[in-house]
């Protein structure tokens, strides 16, 4: 389980997946309150999430998309976020460094849209299956 410290602009977090397996990836999302306190994140304000995984930013191209309308991304309790997506998804994957972003949709205005976090996706190739 990865651990994310959350700030305005999304926190930056290295994501590692194995080609051809499940992959299943909780990260427990916390930001420090107006006192310094660590808080874990609440999805009140927001109906849902999305992630998409690309060669780079600029690339028109999606490899991957997780969203909590399939079930790839679940919001939980205790600010927890999981990405999942099943073994032959991840097969048709090729090995390599891609990049992503998650962001939040919020059900106000004021909470519109909100990066949650971006950084690198890495896809492994094992050895031994």
């Amino acid at each position: 389980m990865s651990k994310a410290k959350i700030n305005r602009r999304g926190a930056f977090l290295d994501i590692v997946a194995e080609k051809g397996r499940t992959f299943y990836e909780p990260i427990h999302c916390q930001y420090y309150d107006s006192g310094n306190t660590l808080q874990d994140f609440s999805w009140t304000n927001y109906s849902g999430a999305t992630m998409q995984v690309r060669m780079k930013p600029t690339t028109t191209l999606t490899e991957l998309v997780f969203s909590t309308d399939d079930g790839t991304i679940e919001l939980d309790d205790e600010g927890m976020l999981v990405l999942y997506q099943d073994a032959e998804t991840m097969d048709g994957i090729r090995a390599g460094q891609y990049e992503y972003d998650i962001y939040v949709l919020g059900t106000e205005d004021i909470y519109a849209k909100r990066s949650l976090f971006y950084g690198n996706f890495i896809v492994e190739t094992k050895i031994t299956t």
